[in-house]
């Protein structure tokens, strides 16, 4: 087994444990809005989705930390927790989050005065 084989088994060794969806679903839970633009979950077109700020094969240890997550829409999981790729991740995913949410409330603020 290669070296990135073994890893995926591992991440999802931990990913199939009871301990890693109560945290997930926990977290989903307590968080009702994507932290990066605000969507709502009462929208109907809106997933929302947990996203690993450190993902879980670097540390595995963080996996269902509440401090590591942040909760994000399909399509800002994507952009700004992966980069717009799968096969990475954003290390400053909280303060891209920030800006981003800041330069919409910015913006909305400006249209709507």
């Amino acid at each position: 087994m290669n070296l990135f084989a073994s890893i995926r088994k591992g991440v999802q060794a931990i990913r199939d444990t009871l301990a890693y969806h109560k945290a997930m679903s926990q977290y989903a839970k307590t968080h009702t809005t994507c932290e990066c633009c605000g969507a709502p979950r009462m929208l109907l077109r809106i997933r929302l989705e947990v996203h690993h700020k450190t993902p879980v094969h670097v540390a595995p240890d963080r996996a269902t930390d509440p401090e590591n997550m942040i909760l994000l829409c399909s399509s800002c999981h994507f952009i700004v927790g992966h980069c717009g790729n799968w096969r990475s991740w954003n290390q400053a995913v909280v303060e891209t989050a920030k800006m981003v949410r800041k330069a919409i409330v910015d913006y909305s603020q400006r249209v709507l005065k």
